[in-house]
């Protein structure tokens, strides 16, 4: 029942009762300081939800020049760039549509080589670009990038011996390789998610 309801119920009642204009009159007010003090509580407390929201949103902001805006653009953009074209070129020398296969794909010995000199080339821009980098990103960030250098590192080692022994789907070097393909492709994933999140964070500081 509301307080208007409320208030139409008592001011019936004491009619009713012949308690007179005056009682009614009296009680009406009554009642509306009744209303009027929750509608004020509940408005305050609205108020008060919106201020602390608001709040907290401040602080999750991080304010920053417009220098230091730019070069944190510029760094995630560079070190991105390079890892997506290291990872790229890392996983397919250990497809995970491979460990579907009875037999894993098998390349001529001469493409083999040629997709093993890019993913070296590309490894070694993208480590470039970390040594760089990394003392001006956190150390989460960084730890990030490391684990996927040195996941994609341990793929190239392990391709550089061969197929002879590599591409066997029952063989333990094998598993692990395409275990590490998966690692890779999630953990950049990731990665880049982490990278948009902390860049929305970003203001410039006016």
């Amino acid at each position: 029942m509301t307080f208007e309801s409320a208030l139409k119920i008592v001011a019936t009642a004491i009619t009713s009762l012949g308690g007179g204009a005056a009682i009614v009159i009296a009680v009406s007010r009554w009642l509306s300081g009744v209303i009027a003090d929750k509608l004020q509580k509940k408005n305050e407390l609205f108020i008060s939800k919106q201020l602390e929201q608001y709040k907290h949103a401040l602080e999750k902001r991080n304010y920053i020049s417009k220098v230091r805006f730019d070069l944190e653009i510029q760094t995630f953009q560079e070190l991105s760039e390079a890892f997506v074209l290291m990872t790229q070129s890392t996983v397919v020398l250990f497809p995970l549509d491979d460990a579907l296969l009875e037999t894993p794909t098998i390349y001529p010995e001469d493409n083999r080589l040629r997709m093993l000199r890019k993913a070296l080339e590309d490894f070694s821009r993208a480590a470039e670009a970390l040594a760089k980098r990394l003392p001006f990103i956190s150390k989460e960030m960084g730890e990030r990038f490391l684990d996927i250098k040195l996941d994609c590192e341990a793929l190239l080692f392990c391709h550089q011996g061969g197929p002879s022994f590599l591409r066997e789907p029952e063989s333990k070097i094998y598993k692990d390789c395409v275990m590490r393909t998966k690692r890779i492709e999630d953990n950049f994933g990731n990665l880049i998610d982490a990278i948009r999140d902390y860049l929305s964070t970003l203001d410039v500081d006016s």
